[in-house]
């Protein structure tokens, strides 16, 4: 299962790790979050495809496949990758706020309102 990882810990030790975590302030500093392409449908795969066939931009076709998912969850029509999130414990998350000039930090920045 996408997520989950053998550490290598005993029984034991799977308890207790599981109830840290549950117990634990979460923070992800990782630009993704915890939600990859692999948690993409076949039908968002395949709209990224065709949108890129149609501009050919390598930067644009970036920029569409890290905000889809993040809008459609937002949206309530992508509800497996809140469901990842949730599912994965964390409590808060850092997002990039950069890009290669101001109009895509915006871009990115207005990807993580509640109305993107």
């Amino acid at each position: 299962m996408f997520g989950n990882y053998d550490f290598g810990l005993n029984e034991e030790q799977e308890q207790r790790a599981a109830a840290l975590h549950r117990e634990s302030i979460i923070v992800d500093t990782l630009f993704q979050g915890p939600c990859g392409y692999r948690s993409f449908t076949d039908e968002m795969v395949q709209t990224l495809k065709d949108d890129f066939e149609k501009h050919r931009s390598v930067e644009r076709g970036l920029w569409d496949a890290v905000l889809m998912p993040i809008r459609g969850a937002i949206k309530g029509e992508f509800p497996d990758f809140e469901a990842c999130w949730r599912d994965s414990g964390i409590t808060a998350g850092n997002r990039q706020a950069g890009g290669s000039n101001a109009e895509e930090a915006l871009q990115l920045l207005q990807s993580n309102l509640h109305d993107a």
